[in-house]
């Protein structure tokens, strides 16, 4: 009798303690289960001088980086939707040493993105984030631009994600 009263109340405390976990990933991601689903509207290019197809590769990127919480992505409202702009983009040579020629350039991509949260509206928030690669002065932009341009997604989808699901 008194051991299933020891087991019996295990079970209990262990059923309480779990039902007020968050979910966690071994990134040190930290989704709420309370959010049962995931929206993401277009990221619209804004900025100058910015190829066109940068919001379009820039929204599939984050869209695809949602996908990795298992956390359904829907179209419209989901109970955590993101919605930004691309707000600069540039294309720089990086300043050579006196008497040398630049053998670096650089694209430095800015972005601001809200994060809408509609079950905790207390962690709702719009953030910019900004990135940049080098590559070799040698490389013609036009070639090698749009592979530049998703390792530049990678890196700010990245940040976001961060900011969204990994609160240290």
């Amino acid at each position: 009798m008194k051991r299933n009263l020891v087991i019996s109340s295990l079970v209990l405390c262990t059923g309480l303690l779990l039902s007020r976990c968050k979910i966690y990933s071994f990134t040190g991601a930290n989704f709420d289960p309370n959010i049962t689903s995931i929206s993401v509207a277009y990221i619209s290019n804004n900025a100058e001088g910015a190829p066109a197809t940068v919001g379009d590769l820039l929204t599939e990127a984050l869209k695809q980086k949602m996908l990795t919480t298992n956390i359904p992505l829907q179209d419209g409202n989901g109970d955590l939707h993101f919605k930004g702009e691309i707000i600069s983009y540039r294309y720089s040579i990086q300043a050579p040493a006196a008497g040398q020629t630049s053998e670096q350039k650089r694209i430095t991509m800015a972005i601001s993105i809200a994060s809408e949260n509609r079950i905790n509206p207390e962690e709702n928030w719009t953030k910019t984030f900004t990135r940049f690669i080098d590559f070799p002065a040698n490389e013609d932009l036009n070639i090698v631009e749009e592979q530049l341009i998703n390792a530049l997604n990678t890196l700010l989808v990245e940040d976001v994600f961060n900011k969204s699901f990994v609160k240290w």
